[in-house]
């Protein structure tokens, strides 16, 4: 068994058989004898450090080689994500908006209307039957960027008399006619309903490439015309429905209708 020992002059690592302990050794490296010891005192370069085990091993830190440009996507990524949610949550509020009974610039009717919309009031005389009449509207317009996305309105005036039930019908339909060729309006399609309980009649109408509705009835002297327009805005759409559903007098012969289910 050879016995390892460090010269005791350059402290060159040396190795000896057991036999020659004790006897002296010449240092091939430095010439300085040392004397050969009864064990190892030095160990060999083949023998693992005694204390290698239990020393917790230095975790190497390895430099991030990540490119640029992934940093970048993830951003972008980011960035797109939020811009979805927002589009979502605002097509969602369009397309299911919350509803307030709004009082019109018209005595004695309701009517509901999407929340958080511009309102618009006006009173002018215009050319009615018997001369000239007073027109009352209040309008309700949601826009973006000076453009108006939908437009919600109630107008009414006064008639010389009251119509009798069975005169509703025709009588709306030579009022309705007329506005149609004052405005140059093409109709897509007419039809007939109820609007807070009275008859009424109902007209999809077109004009330079934008759609509208018109329901109009006559109760006691007056007449009342409601009416929805905007550039995408679907004429049989639930927004649509709603409004001219909603339009009730306030004596109580119409009950409104039951409030829409809001999307949370």
């Amino acid at each position: 068994m050879a016995i390892t020992f460090a010269c005791s002059g350059c402290g060159e690592i040396l190795a000896a058989d057991a036999e020659f302990a004790g006897s002296q050794v010449r240092c091939s490296e430095c010439n300085v004898v040392t004397v050969v010891p009864a064990k190892s005192k030095a160990k060999s370069p083949a023998e693992p450090d005694d204390f290698g085990e239990d020393r917790p091993r230095r975790r190497s830190r390895t430099k991030n080689t990540r490119p640029m440009w992934v940093y970048v996507l993830l951003g972008l990524g980011v960035i797109f994500a939020i811009t979805a949610c927002t589009c979502g949550i605002v097509v969602n509020n369009f397309n299911n908006p919350r509803w307030d009974a709004a009082k019109p610039n018209t005595d004695g009717v309701t009517v509901d209307v999407p929340k958080r919309l511009k309102r618009t009031e006006t009173v002018r005389r215009e050319p009615g039957l018997g001369g000239l009449t007073t027109v009352r509207s209040t309008k309700w317009t949601r826009t973006m960027v000076g453009q108006p996305l939908e437009v919600y309105e109630l107008a009414s005036s006064d008639i010389p008399a009251e119509m009798p039930e069975e005169s509703i019908g025709p009588f709306l339909d030579v009022i309705g006619n007329a506005m149609v060729q004052a405005d140059k309006m093409r109709v897509v399609s007419k039809s007939k309903g109820t609007m807070g309980g009275q008859p009424s009649r109902i007209w999809v109408l077109e004009k330079n490439g934008s759609k509208g509705t018109i329901q109009m009835t006559t109760k006691g002297k007056t007449i009342y015309i409601l009416m929805v327009a905007g550039p995408d805005f679907a004429p049989d759409s639930p927004k649509v429905r709603h409004f001219f559903d909603s339009f009730r007098f306030d004596d109580g012969q119409a009950p409104p209708p039951p409030p829409p289910e809001d999307d949370e």
